[in-house]
């Protein structure tokens, strides 16, 4: 199910990049002479400071708390079996828009269908909430963005057919690399710690330290972030 899940919402958004930043990658590391030539270009293209990969998990944290809150303005029309869309219109809907039969579909794919009270959906926004919370402080970030992606894709198949969200298919595009990338905050301290060491060791000068935060990062994850919104600010 999860499989059908990110053929069908990610699609061209997923596979695409992939499938270029793997020959990105490749090219980068051939030992060609079109290779070494192009490489820097190339890194310089895709490559994401530390710094800014970090205000991008803030960010991302944010838009999730803004889409939660203005969703629980409106938890008892949208949400609830009491409102304008109950669990059972829901999976009607699902199956007039699609030939598949129910719970196959992407528009069903939803944790928050185990509940149409009040207090459940609150309950499903709160532990929303505490785990974009997490994103932001940055405790095991990558994990819990991971975590975050499937709970606001749920979210979003869930409450397909409520009106307003915050960040859409860009928010949950950027969760789903998100935890592919190099965005916990302990690693940025274990980079700087080491840089320190290797500094002492080869007894560098202060005034030619740069701080690690800045330091950019090429991996075939980085590339595909790019490559996403390339394609998406393309169409």
């Amino acid at each position: 199910m999860f499989a059908t899940m990110v053929v069908t919402i990610q699609g061209v958004l997923l596979f695409v990049p992939v499938f270029l930043a793997l020959l990105i990658t490749t090219v980068v590391s051939t030992s060609s002479s079109l290779s070494t030539a192009v490489s820097p270009y190339i890194r310089h293209s895709f490559s994401l400071s530390r710094r800014g990969l970090s205000w991008f998990r803030v960010a991302c944290g944010f838009a999730i708390l803004l889409d939660i809150a203005t969703r629980f303005t409106e938890i008892d029309v949208w949400n609830s079996d009491d409102g304008l869309v109950s669990r059972e219109k829901k999976l009607q809907l699902c199956s007039q828009e699609s030939s598949q039969p129910t719970w196959a579909t992407t528009c069903n794919w939803s944790i928050h269908m185990a509940t149409g009270s009040h207090t459940g959906q609150t309950l499903l926004l709160l532990i929303h909430s505490t785990l974009a919370i997490m994103l932001i402080i940055g405790w095991r970030a990558r994990e819990t963005a991971l975590i975050l992606y499937l709970y606001t894709e749920s979210l979003h198949n869930f409450a397909r057919f409520s009106t307003g969200s915050v960040g859409g298919d860009f928010l949950k595009v950027s969760l789903f690399w998100a935890w592919q990338l190099p965005i916990e905050v302990n690693e940025g301290r274990r980079s700087r710690r080491s840089r320190r060491s290797r500094m002492r060791e080869e007894k560098v000068s202060s005034s030619n330290y740069q701080d690690h935060t800045d330091e950019m990062v090429f991996t075939p994850a980085t590339c595909c972030f790019v490559l996403t919104f390339c394609i998406i600010y393309w169409d």
